[in-house]
């Protein structure tokens, strides 16, 4: 009797989907990103699980934890790890294949020390998606996610900023763009989001030159 072959586990079509959304709190008084800090990380899946959620202590005196917008105290972040454990454990979680969905997601992408073509593969940068052109003015106006969970999925965010939450919202609107169209419609969305992605890292001030 012939001995069957074992398979391998089948894969989703989400498997390679990923958010990382980063949180900070103020090491300076202008609203620079040089100002900020990261405070907390969250990674989820092409599943909306939470994988990772970590608060972060800053190395730097924190001039103030912007409690109202990250939900984190100065007694959260005294318990917290630092940014390179935050890092470390982060990249042990994101395959090199993955596909990084997000808001405007070049600032986590940084913040979190993450290099394409060795942590992840591809960006999808959902505030290029939806942003909106405003025939008044003339220019495109970029929603919040916090707008765009409301209008098309229904979700409200309750208090603070929590990046696990941005997170799974910001896989649920890709997962719900990508199956509401044809297959065509997921490659522009990979070719509007590396686009966008790239125009924004090049002049982010943590980019290198």
């Amino acid at each position: 009797m012939a001995r069957g072959r074992s398979r391998s586990p089948r894969r989703s079509r989400w498997d390679k989907v990923f958010c990382v959304d980063v949180e900070c709190v103020a090491i300076g008084r202008s609203h620079d990103i040089s100002a900020r800090s990261p405070c907390s990380v969250a990674l989820v899946n092409g599943q909306e699980e939470v994988l990772l959620k970590e608060i972060i202590k800053p190395e730097k005196p924190i001039i103030s934890c912007l409690t109202p917008l990250t939900g984190v105290t100065k007694a959260d972040l005294d318990k917290g790890i630092s940014l390179n454990e935050a890092v470390a454990k982060l990249k042990r979680l994101l395959p090199a294949d993955a596909v990084l969905v997000g808001q405007s997601c070049a600032s986590d992408i940084e913040w979190m020390m993450l290099e394409k073509g060795v942590d992840f593969a591809e960006v999808v940068d959902l505030g290029e998606i939806f942003k909106g052109y405003n025939a008044r003015y003339g220019n495109y106006s970029v929603h919040s996610l916090q707008h765009e969970a409301r209008v098309l999925l229904g979700k409200t965010a309750r208090g603070a900023h929590d990046p696990a939450w941005d997170a799974q919202v910001s896989v649920a609107l890709y997962k719900t763009l990508s199956s509401n169209f044809d297959g065509s419609f997921c490659h522009t969305l990979l070719s509007l989001g590396k686009q966008s992605w790239q125009q924004r890292r090049s002049s982010h001030p943590c980019s290198s030159s």
